[in-house]
């Protein structure tokens, strides 16, 4: 699950924090400045980064439009 992305790409601060009660989650970090040169400098990588988080805020979107038409 991705989180922080609008914070990520905007520029803006975050709107919430995570919490993880699992001793086997893994939570990786990506700033601004590692995402750029991720981007300049690995394009096949930085394709398939964008490409996930890309999916992840179309899911949220679906997700949040299914669940407004519910009421």
């Amino acid at each position: 699950e991705c989180f922080g992305e609008l914070s990520l790409l905007h520029n803006i601060p975050r709107t919430a924090d995570v919490i993880v009660h699992s001793d086997r989650a893994v939570v990786l970090s990506l700033s601004e400045t590692n995402l750029q040169r991720l981007i300049s400098g690995k394009s096949n990588l930085a394709s398939k980064f964008l490409m996930n988080l890309a999916r992840s805020l179309a899911m949220k979107l679906i997700r949040k439009r299914h669940h407004s038409q519910e009421f």
